[in-house]
């Protein structure tokens, strides 16, 4: 099976105990990091991780990580990225935003910049764009990345299998 790369996100402080579970789940090398662990493993292990870990909120798949110097750079980075392969272009999202840089002084400015770049790509490629309503969150942009959960989403008791895109600051 092929090897991919993980993060399972916990509640601070509880990164240590959801480490020792991803190891008896069967990864091999878990790295704790603030807010969660990354882990490598096949997708069975991270199905596995997602159904049965009682610490991990979510397991996350990151689609791209890239530096995101500013506002500018965060939403041309965003917008490269394939969304209509994770989004229907009908469909509808919502972005929450944590975090901040340069240029981003408020999280709503973050969430803002971050939806246009979505929208803008679909408008770009598809002529018509995702609607935007609060109450079907699908896309997150948080310090541990921005996650999405795709139209085929699998879902397990207590937590969301999503994708993740993870921006860096250089």
């Amino acid at each position: 099976m092929t090897e991919q790369s993980f993060i399972a996100t916990a509640p601070a402080g509880m990164e240590p105990l959801l480490a020792a579970e991803l190891i008896e789940l069967g990864a091999a090398t878990p790295r704790p990091m603030r807010g969660g662990v990354a882990f490598q493993g096949s997708l069975e292990l991270a199905y596995r991780a997602c159904l049965w870990s009682r610490t991990a909120s979510r397991v996350l798949l990151p689609l791209a990580e890239f530096p995101a110097a500013d506002a500018e750079a965060l939403y041309a980075s965003i917008r490269d990225l394939p969304w209509e392969e994770h989004l229907a272009p009908d469909g509808t999202l919502s972005i929450e935003f944590s975090g901040g840089g340069p240029g981003i002084d408020h999280t709503h400015y973050g969430a803002q910049r971050v939806k246009d770049a979505i929208v803008d790509r679909f408008r770009a490629r598809c002529g018509q764009r995702p609607s935007v309503a609060r109450a079907s969150r699908i896309c997150e942009f948080t310090r541990a990345g921005a996650m999405v959960r795709p139209r085929s989403a699998s879902t397990c008791p207590a937590t969301a299998c999503t994708a993740a895109a993870t921006a860096r600051s250089p």
